[in-house]
């Protein structure tokens, strides 16, 4: 983490680490199997799983905003992502939460289906891509199905204010798709190497208008070559499991031309850029404070007025709840354009 943690400076290795817990939500598998054959094969079973924080249990009043995340099986341990690192999300939350740079959230995190709908047809490419029958679809199972069960059962501050969607690749096309699709439901997205292509920023580009509507927040980032810095064949340090030393450069194009378009409808976004970082799972983790500090880093006042009396006499400030201001969310480094309040700037 970026400033977190470490020897270095000021972290969360100088304050308590509390542990946050991870759970299946009892009444998923019921979601699966309640519906028809035909529907079960387009939208195969998949494990769930939802992270509580390290307050849920101690303060049974409070209830907390909510982060849905993507390729669910990548985000937690080494051992079962598939490329054999993961975003190692736990402990990102822990940290960030010890130095009070985000507020505690519920995360609600999709493992994907990587079997084939078809030969040669990926059902997570057509499942988070959003603008398909099966994209539809999932989507409809996100808000329509799933989001209902996580509200019923756990503390959730539901409203679209306090409900986010984040993921890398596919399923950072995935959460943009939930903001721009369900804005009545998903109003924040953070979107890591997302692959956004040319009917989708044709359609913002018409239509963006609305999503200064929503008053919501948006992360965008990217890897890959830049003026300084390419990404290298092979990486020593990574293993067999290098990730596409090509793909972060090949979406750079996508990546800057839904900027402008954010750009031209004056729709406040943060961005960052890796320059030299690969696409896969390593190369997340390492900037995965940013996202969360995008999506999570808000003003404790947000939160006031959903909390319950006693919370608000023990005081918002020590319960993991941060104030703070612009400055305060991850920003690109010096040279690296961003936008603030609609308009770009550079940041340093």
């Amino acid at each position: 983490l970026d400033g977190v943690g470490g020897g270095g400076g000021g972290g969360a290795d100088r304050v308590p680490i509390e542990k946050g817990r991870v759970v299946k939500p009892l009444a998923v598998k019921e979601i699966f199997w309640a519906r028809n054959y035909v529907d079960q094969f387009l939208l195969p079973e998949r494990d769930i799983h939802v992270w509580l924080p390290p307050s849920y249990d101690k303060v049974p009043e409070k209830r907390y905003p909510v982060l849905y995340c993507h390729d669910g099986q990548n985000l937690w341990s080494n051992e079962k992502s598939w490329t054999g690192w993961s975003w190692q999300l736990g402990e990102n939350l822990e940290k960030l939460i010890a130095v009070k740079q985000i507020i505690e959230p519920i995360v609600v995190t999709i493992d994907n289906d990587s079997s084939d709908l078809l030969p040669g047809v990926r059902r997570r490419h057509l499942e988070y891509s959003g603008e398909t029958w099966l994209g539809e679809r999932f989507l409809s199972f996100l808000c329509d199905e799933l989001k209902p069960c996580i509200d019923g059962e756990f503390r959730t501050l539901p409203d679209p204010e306090h409900t986010s969607a984040m993921g890398s690749s596919m399923g950072g096309l995935c959460a943009f798709q939930a903001v721009w699709q369900r804005p009545e439901v998903f109003a924040n997205c953070a979107c890591l190497s997302p692959v956004f292509q040319a009917p989708l920023l044709a359609d913002v580009a018409l239509n963006g208008k609305r999503l200064k509507e929503t008053n919501g927040k948006f992360y965008l980032d990217i890897g890959g070559d830049s003026e300084q810095r390419k990404v290298p064949f092979w990486d020593w340090d990574e293993g067999t499991n290098a990730g596409y030393w090509w793909l972060d450069t090949q979406l750079q194009p996508g990546v800057e031309a839904m900027r402008k378009v954010l750009d031209w409808h004056n729709v406040e976004h943060e961005f960052y850029f890796a320059g030299g970082s690969r696409h896969n799972e390593r190369a997340w983790a390492q900037r995965l404070d940013r996202p969360l500090r995008t999506l999570l880093g808000c003003d404790a006042s947000i939160l006031a007025t959903k909390m319950s009396g006693a919370e608000r006499r023990r005081g918002a400030g020590g319960d993991g709840v941060e104030r703070k201001g612009e400055e305060g969310r991850g920003s690109p480094p010096m040279g690296v354009r961003g936008t603030v309040r609609g308009r770009s700037v550079d940041r340093g």
